[in-house]
């Protein structure tokens, strides 16, 4: 029943942490979709030209202490570099086995 709940819990902060890295890599798109809709309007007032400029100017993104930016394509990088280390690593496992 333990090695069970091992696996389950472990299974579930694994989805988590993988379902928060993604929807965190969204936030930079999603603002890029903003700027489409608030250039649709016909309301044009003063704080909208300014949220208008400072989208189109800045990159709206979830940063790590300002090093860097996490995108979809930074989750998606560090993925791919998280399976290849994976692999590597059976590989060996599996000649050191034989």
């Amino acid at each position: 029943m333990e090695s069970v709940y091992f696996f389950f819990s472990f299974g579930l902060l694994c989805l988590r942490t993988f379902a928060v890295c993604l929807f965190v890599g969204n936030v930079d798109e999603e603002s890029k979709t903003s700027i489409k809709l608030l250039s649709c309007l016909n309301i044009y007032n003063t704080e909208s030209k300014r949220l208008l400029q400072q989208i189109g100017t800045m990159k709206i993104a979830l940063t790590g202490m300002n090093f860097f930016t996490v995108t979809r394509g930074l989750i998606l990088n560090i993925a791919a570099a998280i399976v290849t280390y994976e692999v590597f690593f059976i590989q060996y496992i599996n000649t050191i086995e034989d």
